[in-house]
């Protein structure tokens, strides 16, 4: 990742350990209440172990998007990174998103690059605003 990132979109601290408490409970629940059911137990500890996989991925990789002036990082596959330059991104607008809500084509701007360092802090202050936005959406915390 990028050294010195102007915000980051974590994983909320709390959320690994939710997870990886409901990972260890599964099997235990599954074998109380198992009645000699051996299916039922297996299928306890596959679900513990796709919980207890997803916990890893959030330790692992807690930051799920950094921004800064130069561009973004973003989480790409388990636990690895990928970096874009802010000429990279394509920035949707009102009207091209409430038509795509609508069902109709999808219509893309890039995003502005280049200019002086104000107006290109302005458009970084912008993109955190609507990705913060986005993330307390899904659930993300915003630091």
């Amino acid at each position: 990742m990028h050294p010195h990132p102007t915000r980051q979109w974590r994983v909320p601290p709390a959320l690994p350990a939710l997870k990886l408490a409901g990972a260890l409970a599964l099997p235990a629940l599954a074998l109380l209440l198992d009645e000699g059911d051996p299916v039922r137990v297996a299928l306890a500890v596959l679900a513990a172990a796709a919980l207890a996989g997803w916990a890893a991925r959030d330790l692992v990789a807690p930051v799920r998007l950094a921004v800064d002036p130069e561009g973004i990082t973003v989480i790409r596959g388990f636990a690895g990174r990928r970096r874009l330059p802010w000429s990279a991104i394509e920035k949707r607008g009102a009207a091209a998103h409430q038509a795509a809500e609508a069902g109709a084509a999808d219509e893309r701007v890039p995003a502005p690059v280049g200019g002086d360092g104000e107006q290109h802090h302005q458009h970084v202050e912008r993109e955190q605003r609507t990705g913060g936005e986005l993330v307390r959406r899904l659930g993300g915390d915003v630091r």
